[in-house]
């Protein structure tokens, strides 16, 4: 994924963007952020690239625990978004053609 990709969550386009030095409010660095009125999701190019894809799909969690109003709990988004990218990513999920269905 690159920085100007659009990520659709629910009836949103949400852009994907990149930066050096991402911290919050209260000048705490972060992996990554969504800015649910700007619809743009933030990741910190100073992580590393496995944390960086990690950091995408938690904030897509963020994104659909939002746009369809679950109610998960940061430690919740943060273990699901893991735990959802490890299994994708040992068993080759990530790969677009391992998703491709072809009847017998």
């Amino acid at each position: 994924m690159k920085s100007g990709d659009i990520i659709k969550i629910g009836p949103y386009d949400v852009k994907l963007s990149f930066a050096d030095n991402l911290r919050d409010e209260n000048d705490k660095e972060l992996y990554g952020i969504i800015h649910h009125t700007q619809d743009e999701i933030e990741i910190n190019t100073k992580s590393s690239v496995e944390k960086q894809k990690v950091s995408i799909l938690h904030e897509v969690m963020h994104g659909i625990d939002v746009t369809y109003q679950i109610g998960l709990s940061e430690e919740q988004t943060e273990v699901l978004a893991t735990g959802i990218y490890q299994v994708l990513k040992d068993n080759d999920l990530l790969n677009k053609e391992k998703w491709e269905i072809t009847a017998p």
